[in-house]
């Protein structure tokens, strides 16, 4: 599409005009994209903006948004889709939630956190408290943090065999494809899950200390999905789920947690 019928503004002189000021506007389109394997990111270049930074990203659906944090300010608004956002702070308090269209999320500074696209498409827009985002609020890795720290002393840190993290990305793969089932352990507490598996297949499990399951990846079908809670009359579940990114905490630390994939 021709540029000036969309900019008639910049052909003729308004009467709101005065003088000639400096460009205040930038198009994504205009900006350069990174084409990933899950998805697509792409960041706002506008040098008048000191004070805020945004971004639009899109992921498939089953695509994450690795791992990682910043040292600025987040905020992010869905417009497309719907994602799981979990988050994680210094202080071991976690939480794990599904966003639709139209809700916001904000992150503090260091916030560990990760975004998974839940439907076909997904996208949102991302907004930072520093117009220079690329300079002083770069994102800090997961992966990129343990590809830098020698395997031996990651071996020792989780206390598993060194050839763990043999396939640790080299590079920053930033968004990543996933298509895989979730293994759960239970390390404390009570849980109820219901799992859906499509065709009219449902089937409700109680979880206790020491007891794991697994729930099928949805194979595409937007019916398929696993429900966590755990009875309010009993002890708040404390659990990891695993997946061939990682593992995680997947329980709470004495509220209900739901969770709906």
């Amino acid at each position: 599409m021709q540029l000036d019928p969309q900019n008639t503004a910049n052909l003729r002189a308004e009467s709101t005009e005065n003088g000639v000021d400096r460009n205040l506007k930038w198009g994504f389109s205009d900006s350069k994209t990174r084409l990933l394997n899950g998805g697509v990111d792409t960041h706002t270049d506008l040098p008048p903006s000191k004070n805020i930074a945004s971004a639009q990203q899109h992921l498939k659906k089953g695509a994450s948004r690795e791992l990682h944090w910043h040292r600025v300010l987040e905020w992010g608004f869905v417009y497309v889709g719907s994602v799981l956002i979990s988050a994680v702070d210094e202080y071991d308090k976690n939480q794990v939630a599904r966003l639709n269209v139209s809700d916001i999320w904000y992150f503090s500074k260091g916030v560990a956190h990760t975004i998974n696209g839940l439907e076909e498409e997904n996208e949102y827009l991302l907004t930072f408290d520093d117009g220079d985002f690329e300079s002083t609020g770069r994102a800090f890795m997961v992966d990129d943090w343990i590809a830098h720290t020698p395997k031996d002393i990651l071996a020792k840190n989780f206390g598993v065999n060194a050839s763990v993290f043999d396939n640790t990305p080299k590079t920053d793969p930033y968004i990543l494809p996933t298509n895989a089932d979730e293994w759960l352990y239970f390390h404390k507490g009570y849980a109820r899950a219901t799992v859906f598996e499509g065709g009219a297949l449902a089937r409700t499990f109680d979880f206790s200390a020491g007891d794991t399951a697994v729930f099928p990846n949805s194979s595409g079908s937007s019916n398929s999905f696993s429900a966590l809670s755990h009875p309010s009359d009993q002890e708040p579940n404390h659990s990891m789920k695993l997946s061939p990114l990682g593992a995680k905490p997947f329980g709470d630390r004495g509220s209900r947690l739901d969770r709906t994939v």
